[in-house]
């Protein structure tokens, strides 16, 4: 087989294992269980780092932009994000339109933590997602401290909502609220 050939195949078959997802079986005192491997971040993803202390106004601002130009990935890095306020994605959000598939990612639901310190009551969410369809959050923890009503407000703005996946993640307080 021509080395041109070969190589082909071997990307071909190393793309098709990455669609795939990487898994192993892994054995606990539950029995043995698939864990799926994370791979990333890449170059291509916006990445923040918060500083534990108020990183309400960095993570909005991240957020006001993603989806609207640049990378549709916005990576959290392992440690802890803590808000203040209502984070807002979609409408109002750096546009008056909602945004579509999108993906804000953490490294590790053990690891990423955006926890609330604002007050408490029931008109507090940590996020509102207006207008967002097709997207993906996960590998995160998502923490209310007790306070916010709501993990994630969806709202609709007058657009389709679907398709819309949270996996792999924590939510305390509320988990969601349409």
């Amino acid at each position: 087989m021509p080395t041109a050939t070969l190589f082909r195949a071997s990307c071909l078959w190393f793309v098709v294992l990455g669609l795939a997802g990487a898994t192993w079986d892994i054995a606990d005192a539950q029995g043995p269980r698939k864990v799926e491997a994370f791979v990333g971040p890449f170059p291509s993803w916006r990445q923040v780092h918060c500083t534990g202390q108020d990183d309400t106004a960095l993570l909005q601002d991240r957020l006001n932009t993603l989806g609207r130009s640049g990378s549709k990935v916005l990576y959290i890095q392992p440690g802890t994000c803590r808000i203040t306020s209502t984070l807002h994605l979609g409408h109002g959000a750096g546009g008056q339109v909602g945004v579509k598939y999108i993906t804000l990612l953490g490294h590790d639901p053990a690891d990423t933590k955006i926890v609330w310190g604002g007050p408490s009551g029931t008109d507090q969410h940590m996020l509102e997602a207006d207008g967002v369809a097709f997207s993906r959050f996960g590998r995160s923890t998502w923490d209310g401290a007790g306070c916010a009503s709501n993990v994630v407000y969806e709202l609709h703005g007058g657009e389709l909502i679907a398709e819309t996946m949270f996996y792999q993640g924590v939510c305390r307080t509320a988990c969601l609220t349409v």
